[in-house]
């Protein structure tokens, strides 16, 4: 599964990706088993498969080989096999996820000129991660903050997040996830 997302990090056409996903795809028999022998240390459940998947279909730095529709079918399938209740780090995680999905798609749109569509895209992902940053906080997950930055400024970059009010506030959310000393 590790090998299957790394490869996909560093997939730069949908071939390379695909190969990524089958490495993922790989574990698809172990999911959700226990194992009394020693040389399965880990046990993967179902979510975390998904999350898996759904975080390889957007992990290519390459635009072209990125899959943010099918990333988000991963994350409802994620969804339908978490534990009642949800498990708050895993649970941010997917809505980071679904909001990188999201840059990503208007990133796409952006490039083929349909402004409407890409602000829709970028307007979903600022909700997600507004909602995920105070799951975020009340965790202290400073690595799902940094990915909740990374989002915030590829949204920065975009025409809509020239002027964004909903942005500019995420940026105080994220600064006082980031220092909340500063903030008491």
């Amino acid at each position: 599964m590790s090998l299957g997302r790394l490869q996909a990090d560093t997939a730069k056409t949908p071939a390379e990706l695909h190969q990524a996903i089958k490495k993922v795809d790989g574990i698809e028999n172990i999911v959700g088993k226990t194992s009394e022998s020693y040389i399965d240390f880990i046990e993967v459940d179902e979510e975390r498969y998904y999350l898996n998947r759904a975080a390889a279909y957007l992990a290519s730095p390459t635009l072209i080989a990125c899959y943010p529709r099918d990333a988000r079918r991963e994350l409802r399938n994620a969804i339908a096999a978490a534990p009642i209740p949800l498990h708050k780090r895993r649970h941010a995680y997917n809505m980071i996820l679904e909001a990188k999905s999201y840059v990503i798609e208007g990133q796409a749109h952006l490039t083929k000129k349909r402004l409407t569509y890409a602000d829709d895209c970028f307007n979903q992902a600022t909700k997600e991660v507004t909602e995920a940053i105070i799951i975020v906080k009340d965790i202290d997950s400073q690595v799902n903050v940094m990915r909740i930055e990374k989002i915030c400024a590829d949204l920065r970059l975009t025409p809509f997040g020239k002027e964004n009010i909903d942005l500019a506030n995420l940026e105080v959310e994220i600064m006082s996830a980031k220092y909340p000393h500063m903030f008491q």
